[in-house]
């Protein structure tokens, strides 16, 4: 039957352009734009403190294996009302409980906060560390 709210149109010609983009840029993204950040943090980041580069490296690897899960093992339909009604990707394709996948979606998501905040709270440090504020 048809869906309300012209749904059906979204369903019909928008869901297979979205999960080809959603195919797509991941996979360009990861060999471009988060290889050019591993390349700098690894090799030319000898500019940085050392306890930075390490938060943003753990912080990459973080987003790099949340892309991964998001965007390849999971695919999930980013675009409203089948956001929560559809996934094509390979864990929900094997039949897996409803919650388990909301743990493993959920724990990728959730492990890029512990790192980030510990570079934002390390530049703080940095920031106010020669001043006389009494944030010190």
């Amino acid at each position: 039957g048809d869906l309300n709210y012209f749904f059906h149109l979204d369903r019909d010609f928008v869901l297979d352009a979205s999960v080809t983009f959603q195919k797509w840029l991941p996979l360009v993204t990861i060999c471009t734009i988060r290889a050019w950040v591993f390349y700098i943090l690894i090799w030319k980041g000898q500019y940085m403190a050392r306890d930075l580069r390490y938060g943003y490296l753990i912080n990459q690897v973080a987003a790099f294996l949340h892309e991964i899960n998001f965007c390849f093992l999971f695919r999930l339909y980013a675009i409203h009302p089948y956001s929560g009604l559809y996934c094509d990707g390979p864990i929900c394709r094997l039949g897996l409980p409803h919650e388990l996948l909301m743990l493993l979606l959920s724990v990728t998501m959730i492990w890029t906060i512990p790192t980030f905040l510990f570079i934002l709270l390390r530049m703080h440090q940095k920031i106010i560390a020669d001043t006389n504020s009494i944030l010190r």
